[in-house]
């Protein structure tokens, strides 16, 4: 169901609409475009959650907030519902417009995916208004996930802000440390913007690919990344040419001034080594 333009939607409106799913057992996919109009402490506490009862049934979860009402406390309340989903396989959530998360928020949602023991897919993405994501929040997802044994595809989208950069080479080195499902991984897309992501951030990614014996689709953009130089891009591409299974491989470094059109042949011609390749995607330097 999608919200995408309905502006005068309020919380009674989506609380009838939760009264009647409640109702269905067997629900398992839930997929849901909210715009403004929510006060989202209702949402996450009271319907979302508490109005569903097919806690074992439900399998899919894909939320996408236009709120700007969504504060550190709403994401406490959502969080606290996701837990009673333990068979829960896939989880998409996306947020734009909701300047108001911060650390608080995605420390609850973080804890809240621990006991996501099913979890096969997660896709968590945040738009350039939602300030305050730093290393520690790239941390948290680590500690959320690194235990899970059934993940096979991980998407973290982060657009970050002119007004900070609070994603660094720490926090990027820290994404996949320790991770038991690492070996099983099939599908990664990871997006960062406006961060000061250096060499050594790739080198801790590259270390990271070369154990993702089962990878077969990866999507790397980093975009308004300065430092990023040719040295850290060839490093890239020597890890991923030895990745056999990989089909899609998407590079982007899209104004990073400092990667040359030699290194992006350099990467080109070494991703072209793969013989199971279908499709490359090395643009927007």
């Amino acid at each position: 169901m999608s919200f995408d333009g309905c502006y005068k939607i309020t919380d009674e409106g989506l609380k009838n609409l939760f009264e009647r799913l409640k109702s269905l057992s067997c629900l398992q996919t839930l997929d849901l475009k909210l715009l403004t109009g929510l006060t989202s402490i209702d949402l996450g506490r009271k319907y979302l959650w508490k109005e569903l009862k097919t806690p074992s049934s439900l399998k899919s979860i894909h939320l996408n907030w236009r709120l700007q009402s969504i504060t550190d406390e709403a994401l406490q309340n959502i969080s606290k519902g996701l837990k009673r989903f333990k068979s829960l396989k896939s989880l998409s959530l996306k947020f734009q417009s909701c300047s108001d998360i911060i650390d608080q928020g995605l420390e609850s949602l973080t804890e809240a995916l621990k006991g996501l023991h099913s979890l096969e897919s997660i896709s968590l993405d945040f738009d350039e208004s939602c300030l305050g994501l730093t290393d520690q929040d790239l941390k948290r997802v680590n500690q959320a996930l690194k235990k899970n044994k059934s993940l096979k595809s991980f998407s973290l989208w982060f657009m970050g802000s002119i007004l900070q950069d609070d994603i660094t080479d720490k926090g990027l080195g820290s994404l996949f440390q320790d991770f038991q499902s690492i070996n099983s991984l099939e599908d990664i897309g990871l997006f960062l913007n406006i961060c000061e992501i250096t060499n050594e951030g790739l080198n801790s990614i590259a270390i990271d690919l070369k154990k993702m014996t089962c990878l077969r689709s990866i999507k790397l953009c980093f975009c308004n990344c300065p430092s990023i130089t040719d040295t850290g891009i060839i490093n890239l591409g020597e890890a991923l040419k030895r990745i056999s299974s990989l089909r899609n491989i998407t590079v982007q470094l899209r104004h990073c001034y400092k990667i040359t059109n030699e290194a992006r042949e350099i990467l080109y011609q070494d991703l072209l080594k793969l013989q199971s390749l279908e499709s490359i995607d090395v643009s927007g330097f």
